[in-house]
């Protein structure tokens, strides 16, 4: 019965924790608790009270940074745990992410547009 055990270590390549970076994940994971508890609290208070104007857009806001937070504390929790992985997706990420930025920078050619007229008849350069 090592079978589930075998399907794991497959799944989940396992690096070993170093004992000098050990105590930082217990740290990490508060990052991700206090983020996700703040979600929760802010998602409580949209149904306890009605929230209108500027509070309702601190809340919004403050919300979408929360968000960030838990996935930025679970990537530290991933770089802590399995650095070598976690490494590599992050670098492939953000590669990824640059060739995006670059493609939105670079703007279509515009085509230059040739007045169309009829006497010309294909027989001379319209430039």
């Amino acid at each position: 019965m090592k079978q589930p055990k075998l399907i794991q270590e497959t799944l989940i390549e396992d690096e070993d924790l170093s004992a000098d970076i050990a105590d930082l994940v217990p740290v990490s994971s508060k990052i991700t608790d206090a983020a996700a508890t703040y979600i929760s609290k802010v998602s409580k208070k949209y149904g306890d009270e009605v929230i209108t104007g500027d509070k309702l857009r601190i809340l919004n806001k403050t919300g979408e940074l929360a968000q960030e937070v838990v996935k930025t504390g679970a990537t530290i929790g991933r770089l802590l745990r399995n650095p070598r992985q976690a490494m590599a997706e992050l670098v492939e990420a953000e590669a990824l992410q640059r060739k995006e930025e670059q493609l939105k920078a670079k703007r279509p050619k515009r085509r230059r547009r040739i007045p169309h007229d009829p006497t010309y008849h294909g027989t001379r350069c319209h430039a």
